[in-house]
């Protein structure tokens, strides 16, 4: 689910929570964070006050790698309160907005190798996209390309 800016107070959070939950008739179970630079402790808090187990934040912006130091999912630890939330993060490699039409090529082989890696170890592959990405265009065929290719890997 994408809320954009709410995070970083827990009033707006909560309001978009219900929002969200009465459209889709059902508990939000993840989130995803695009605000940045995150406020850490703060944010993961008001995941956790707000009971969503998941959070699908914890990347670069506009660079590959992994933010968090590991492609595994883990719960988050918040070192002021010396306690183990209950949210768990599912870092990403790599979201759409390190690819550019000129380094796109680059980006895919570098992913590509990275899957590679990971399916090695057993590690997770997330990848963030917005709706923009696969409006038609060049871009968006090279994006379901390399998602394919992804996969296959």
């Amino acid at each position: 689910v994408f809320i954009k800016f709410s995070t970083q107070r827990k009033d707006l959070l909560l309001t978009e929570k219900k929002r969200m939950e009465s459209i889709v008739n059902r508990p939000l179970k993840s989130i995803l964070n695009i605000k940045y630079p995150m406020n850490l402790p703060e944010t993961q808090n008001n995941i956790a006050d707000l009971e969503i187990p998941n959070t699908f934040s914890m990347g670069y912006p506009e660079t590959i790698g992994f933010r968090a130091g590991t492609c595994t999912p883990f719960l988050f630890y918040d070192i002021n309160l010396e306690r183990i939330t209950p949210v768990k993060l599912h870092p990403y490699v790599a979201n759409s907005l390190c690819v550019r039409e000129e380094n796109f090529n680059e980006i895919s082989a570098e992913l590509i190798e990275i899957g590679n890696t990971l399916k090695n170890l057993g590690g997770k592959m997330n990848l963030v996209f917005c709706n923009q990405d696969f409006v038609r265009t060049k871009t968006s065929n090279a994006y379901l390309d390399l998602i394919l290719r992804l996969n296959e890997a």
